[in-house]
């Protein structure tokens, strides 16, 4: 099974413009550390969105993603910047000060240099015997900028990239402009990337879900380890484990009562994998010959959709492990003090005991 993680979502944050910057002059640099390429993507993409032309800039983006030669290292507008050859930042002094010193900026808020811009003027401030704060001032040294340095590759794209990136990025194609979409559309007619992608595609692949009312046999009425599925492979990975215990649980007691009160219906027993005339018998041997087929499915199925592939699996073996936190606070609501959940609407008490999974659940 495969769980989504975050680590795109972090990346993606734009601390800094520059990963040489983010480097340097933050602490947000064990993201970095994982994925620098990863982040000079996500710095490039998001240059984009300010160059005159945002619609060609994007194309021209999604269009070096496909063909997986976009520039990283020495990028300007995502790996390098002119920042840390120059005058100290703002953010890069203050991260210089001690508690006690504060800087002391000119008539229009910038900070005094000297010494080709390697000292700033500060001061510190303590309170005196009488009560009043002395104040000293003094030239605070800015050491040369050190911090992370991050090793890039030379070229990357959609085929670099990790499945959980790869999504993330295709995620962000279908969300751009239409114009985007139909420009990448015409220049590769048949990517794998940018054509329609569902996880029902391959959906055969998942043989246990073949297990059905129609391909289990009808004469086994009592069976332990074989229950109809009442559900698709597609919603395995999206309900509740709850949910799941719940509907096998119904599936398996109503079908014992269907076979049984079926059972005086059925003539002689008859094997589905010969030609016969016989009513109400299912093709149970359906799921023995998709089972020799599975390897021939996946072998099809990796070479049309080549590295969507992956992203297949994953999205196939998901878990839907989100959880939304159980939170009660207090808010005044029209001079009342009221109990109300994370969505601002009044929370109620239990006043039973009884869950959805009890109530759902048959009786043995």
């Amino acid at each position: 099974m495969n769980i989504k993680i975050v680590d795109p979502e972090l990346v993606n944050i734009h601390v800094e413009n520059c990963v040489d910057l983010q480097g340097k002059l933050t602490d947000f640099t064990k993201i970095l550390e994982e994925y620098p390429d990863e982040a000079v993507i996500s710095n490039i993409h998001q240059h984009c969105k300010h160059k005159c032309d945002s619609i060609y800039s994007e194309i021209s983006f999604f269009s070096s993603m496909h063909d997986n030669n976009l520039p990283i290292d020495g990028n300007p507008t995502g790996a390098l910047s002119s920042l840390l050859t120059e005058s100290p930042t703002i953010s890069r002094i203050y991260g210089e000060l001690n508690d006690d010193e504060y800087l002391i900026l000119d008539e229009v808020g910038n900070p005094q240099y000297r010494n080709s811009n390697t000292e700033v003027l500060a001061e510190t401030r303590r309170p005196s015997g009488t009560g009043k704060t002395e104040s000293n001032q003094f030239w605070k040294e800015i050491p040369e900028t050190t911090g992370l340095t991050v090793d890039l590759v030379k070229q990357s794209g959609f085929e670099s990239l990790s499945t959980w990136f790869l999504m993330f990025w295709l995620d962000r194609y279908r969300v751009s402009h239409k114009k985007v979409k139909t420009a990448l559309q015409n220049t590769y007619p048949d990517s794998v990337y940018y054509n329609n992608f569902s996880e029902s595609v391959g959906n055969l692949k998942n043989i246990e879900f073949i297990k059905n009312t129609h391909t289990m046999d009808m004469t086994d009425i009592t069976s332990e380890n074989d229950v109809p599925y009442p559900y698709s492979s597609i919603l395995n990975y999206i309900m509740s484990d709850a949910e799941k215990r719940a509907s096998l649980d119904l599936s398996k007691k109503t079908h014992e009562v269907f076979r049984r009160n079926i059972a005086p219906l059925l003539e002689d027993y008859t094997d589905s994998a010969q030609p016969h005339g016989v009513n109400l018998v299912v093709d149970a041997s359906h799921y023995d010959r998709m089972k020799q087929l599975v390897t021939d499915i996946h072998t099809t199925l990796q070479t049309s959709l080549k590295q969507m592939y992956d992203v297949l699996l994953f999205i196939s073996n998901n878990i839907n492990s989100l959880k939304v936190p159980n939170v009660i606070y207090k808010k005044y609501v029209e001079g009342l003090m009221i109990d109300v959940d994370l969505m601002k609407n009044r929370a109620k008490k239990l006043q039973t005991e009884v869950t959805l999974e009890s109530t759902l659940k048959s009786a043995n």
